[in-house]
């Protein structure tokens, strides 16, 4: 320590001061790069509340259309058969919006177990597009034999 007392006094301020300004420097640096990831997160949750509000509203057409569809054929009543084909209308614009935020997801983010679901969930819609058919009109009574040939009966 009998070095101290050669150096002049400026230089033992400033050794005295250089800790604590390089300790609040490092503890500034942790909190920006905390802060950034943070901000990383928020974008990705943001991204992910966009898909999962395209997913939502898809879920709510196809209910919408399937419970028109059961209504129709439950009820024989041709009314019901131009709100399916609007349902349907619905349904196709929700399905399309839902696969342009699908195909706009930045895939490098993901794991490879939610990029494979993603893959299966999208080959399986594909399929299922692939026997959809429009709503056709039938000939009345069409719709009770329908039933009866698959066992449905229901008390009126």
């Amino acid at each position: 320590m009998s070095w101290l007392h050669r150096v002049p006094m400026g230089m033992k301020f400033l050794l005295v001061l250089a800790l604590p300004i390089l300790a609040v420097v490092a503890f500034a640096a942790i909190d920006i790069n905390e802060r950034w990831r943070l901000m990383q997160d928020m974008e990705q949750v943001q991204q992910a509340s966009v898909t999962v509000r395209e997913a939502t509203d898809l879920l709510a057409r196809l209910t919408s259309e399937r419970g028109v569809t059961a209504t129709w054929l439950n009820t024989d009543d041709e009314t019901y058969r131009s709100q399916l084909a609007d349902r349907r209308s619905g349904v196709d614009r929700a399905r399309e919006a839902f696969e342009r935020e699908i195909a706009g997801l930045d895939r490098g983010s993901l794991d490879a177990i939610t990029r494979r679901e993603i893959d299966e969930a999208l080959a399986g819609a594909g399929a299922a597009r692939q026997h959809r058919r429009p709503a056709q009109p039938c000939r009345p009574g069409r719709h009770r034999r329908l039933r009866g040939a698959a066992g449905i009966q229901y008390d009126r």
